[in-house]
């Protein structure tokens, strides 16, 4: 059986600030300490260097956000699945990501993921103090000798879920929620809006980013505001936010659909046609192995767009968009792929 040990502690740095979204910085209360935890699925001792290895994480919000952190926990777990130890940290915030990557690298682990761009410079430093480690960055802008960046184009499946959103829409106007100003919320803003405009230029493109991925009662507000102008297709680009863009939707006096992001919310509830899918868990797996069979290099950037579909694509839930809507927006991410549509360039 699994052993498994959950442990918290709280660093000794007083935290005056916002808790950390999903992919970046937010400006929410520290409800939650950082909190460290340790499984192994390995056998102990025996064999050679590849049967095993030792896999760390740091997340700035909590696995179970529906969202981006979730997802990365679940990458995180694929590894395991693998054959590796694993730990990780989660709820780190900004004061504290140095000291959660030294945690992490202080173990002699093989592998040391920081889920987050907002972890670049700690990623940085820590890395230059352990030589010996490597390190990875999702959607991080600077590498080291023994650190490499991962970065999924969010754009691009953003640019899809705006030509669906447009399409589906019988009002002409669409709405964008978005958590945090950094570079993934930002893009998919930008993508969101073209592919809306591409279908329909026409078509209102409302777009609120929140502040913080995190903050279901802020969601919830933008989301009212959107549909209160008469959005009746939004694109929930949160994490425990969510709920708060869903209970507007299902509140409101006009019917609404949404389109979630990251992971699959067809389940979840009959209001979502379709998500944008980033699959971390797929590009967190192609890590680990890389690093198990000795492929794995530092000093490099690695960009995941819908070339990748098993990384970025466009899922439906099922009849809830019609067979042609499905086939136009698949076709126009085939454009994007082979580069006869031309997109707003950095998406």
């Amino acid at each position: 059986m699994r052993a498994k040990r959950i442990l918290s502690w709280l660093f000794l740095v007083m935290v005056l600030g916002a808790v950390l979204s999903a992919c970046g910085d937010d400006d929410s209360g520290g409800e939650s300490a950082p909190t460290e935890s340790t499984e192994s699925t390995a056998a102990d001792g025996g064999g050679g260097a590849s049967d095993t290895i030792a896999v760390g994480m740091a997340l700035p919000g909590p696995i179970n956000d529906k969202g981006f952190n979730e997802a990365g926990y679940l990458g995180l777990q694929a590894i395991e699945a693998g054959g590796a130890e694993i730990s990780y940290i989660e709820n780190v915030q900004a004061a504290d990501q140095v000291e959660a990557l030294r945690n992490l690298a202080g173990q002699g682990l093989d592998l040391v993921i920081a889920h987050g761009g907002q972890f670049t410079d700690a990623a940085v430093q820590v890395a230059g103090e352990f030589p010996d480690v490597n390190f990875a960055v999702f959607n991080g802008t600077e590498t080291a000798p023994n650190l490499s960046d991962y970065f999924i184009r969010y754009g691009t499946g953003s640019y899809l879920a705006g030509a669906l959103a447009a399409t589906i829409s019988e009002s002409g106007v669409v709405g964008f929620v978005g958590g945090a100003e950094i570079p993934p919320t930002l893009q998919s803003q930008e993508g969101f809006e073209a592919g809306a405009k591409h279908v329909d230029p026409d078509v209102e493109v409302l777009s609120t980013v929140v502040g913080d991925f995190n903050d279901a009662p802020r969601a919830k507000e933008a989301a009212l505001a959107q549909i209160a102008d008469g959005a009746d297709v939004l694109y929930a680009f949160v994490d425990a936010g969510l709920p708060g863009v869903t209970e507007a939707a299902k509140g409101a006096d006009h019917s609404v659909h949404m389109i979630g992001y990251i992971v699959p919310h067809c389940d979840a509830d009959d209001i979502f046609v379709a998500d944008a899918i980033f699959d971390s868990v797929t590009l967190y797996k192609q890590i680990g192995d890389a690093v198990k069979d000795g492929s794995w290099k530092g000093g490099e950037q690695v960009f995941t767009g819908l070339e990748n579909p098993d990384v970025v694509s466009v899922q439906f839930c099922g009849d809830r968009v019609d067979a042609d809507t499905q086939a136009l927006i698949e076709d126009l991410g085939q454009q994007i792929v082979d580069g006869s549509l031309e997109i707003p360039e950095g998406l």
